[in-house]
């Protein structure tokens, strides 16, 4: 009789139990939803099962929309992981409208092979049956119009819980409990706010002694920082902030020491992997370099840029902190005043093959009008963004146009000393703006 009291008790409180973070609940028992058998033990660390949802933008919806390169993080971690060969049984209560979630199982970027990192499965209402064809931790996704859509997700068998570290729930004693209790999961989940934070179990544990509490606020805090650089202030809906997560993973690929790619960033298992855990490495140029690009702008992005404008994001983030601006820590300025001093006729900014020399011109501009001039910019490019397609020249001369609007200044003499090739076409454009020349040698400031 007291064991099955206990038993009650426990069963209660998992009822009760519900997660603002993700607005979801474990209801009530019916015919449609049926529960599934208890498990023979109950969890150490208790992990949610079922999740309420609403439909939320698609990842792709929102590049367009941003005009950005990559595809963002349009899913939820679960803290539940698949193993292959398994059957997994997941039930879908429809609330309200038309589509289904999606059931992710495996993380974006983990591997050397990005397109077998993940299978996706559309659940259907009802008991969904699946057999499990690769290993993974488990995610959902669930696109539509934003809040028209509502389903509940519940796992009712075939998964096994993964260490899940949510920002502001889990103790440490916890995480550390999870890491050497759930061990079926060779990797672990961290999660807070906007950042998703995926590692092996082993650089979890080896890195226990570290702040996860710190970690996430300061992975945050950089994802925020860029957004207000962006101009996403949630002045209208053209300018509300990306609405997805942003994950960040500990990668098996040989290749890169870190990179961005769609859904994420992904950083080397040997090399880069503690930056993923360690809150003083995680605010660090490399990651605030890789975040930047999934805010990179496409409609001034020509040839050879990919590298170069992405470093404005950094040293944002870097003037946030008040640290030295990075062309000057770096010695960057004195190449800067050499390539300038080159005879124009033989200049060519897109041949510069160092790309800190490069982003001294973008640098300058920030230095002459603000760091308001990018963030205007970044506006004025999600309201005029130039159609997919468009050739390096319109992406030039996009840039350049909205450069002397937004700055009030006639900027032909400083684009020409700095060697921008195959623009003349630009030029009379700019003059027919009639804006007044700069009384200063925009060329000669430095940080």
């Amino acid at each position: 009789m007291k064991k099955n009291f206990i038993y009650f008790l426990f069963l209660l409180a998992l009822i009760s139990c519900k997660d603002s973070s993700f607005d979801r609940i474990i209801p009530e028992d019916d015919d449609e939803f049926p529960a599934p058998a208890p498990p023979p033990t109950p969890l150490p660390y208790p992990l949610d099962s079922a999740f309420q949802l609403k439909s939320i933008t698609s990842a792709e919806a929102e590049r367009i929309r941003l005009n950005q390169n990559f595809t963002s993080s349009d899913f939820i971690p679960t803290g539940w992981f698949a193993e292959e060969g398994s059957d997994l049984v997941v039930n879908l209560k429809r609330l309200s409208g038309d589509y289904y979630p999606v059931l992710i199982i495996g993380t974006y970027n983990r591997t050397a092979n990005p397109d077998a990192d993940v299978k996706t499965y559309t659940l259907t209402p009802g008991n969904n049956s699946i057999k499990v064809e690769k290993s993974g931790l488990v995610y959902i996704r669930y696109n539509g119009e934003l809040d028209k859509n509502e389903s509940i997700v519940k796992f009712v068998s075939g998964v096994k819980p993964a260490p899940f570290y949510r920002a502001g729930k889990t103790s440490k004693e916890d995480w550390k409990g999870m890491l050497n209790s759930y061990t079926s999961s060779p990797d672990a989940v961290l999660f807070g706010g906007k950042m998703i934070i995926v590692v092996s179990r082993r650089t979890a544990l080896d890195n226990i002694a570290e702040d996860q509490e710190l970690l996430l606020k300061t992975a945050n805090n950089i994802w925020e920082w860029e957004e207000d650089f962006a101009g996403l202030d949630n002045s209208s809906a053209l300018h509300t902030r990306n609405l997805h997560n942003h994950l960040m993973t500990e990668s098996n690929n040989p290749e890169y020491y870190m990179a961005a790619f769609h859904y994420g960033t992904f950083y080397n298992a040997s090399f880069a992997a503690h930056m993923l855990v360690k809150p003083k490495d995680i605010n660090s140029w490399g990651p605030w370099h890789e975040i930047g690009h999934h805010h990179q702008q496409a409609s001034y992005l020509w040839t050879d840029l990919m590298e170069v404008t992405v470093n404005l994001y950094s040293l944002y983030v870097q003037e946030k902190l008040g640290r030295e601006p990075e062309l000057k820590a770096r010695g960057t300025w004195p190449s800067v005043v050499s390539y300038l001093a080159l005879p124009t006729p033989s200049k060519n900014f897109d041949g510069i093959e160092d790309p800190f020399v490069k982003l001294a011109m973008f640098r300058q501009l920030w230095l002459a009008f603000g760091s308001d001039f990018y963030t205007q910019l970044h506006k004025e490019t999600r309201e005029k963004k130039l159609a997919n397609g468009a050739t390096d020249l319109q992406k030039k001369e996009f840039f350049m146009l909205r450069a002397c609007e937004i700055s009030g200044s006639n900027l032909t003499n400083f684009f020409q000393k700095w060697g921008m090739t195959g623009v003349s076409t630009v030029y009379p454009k700019i003059t027919a703006l009639g804006l007044p020349i700069p009384t200063s040698d925009l060329t000669k400031l430095q940080d």
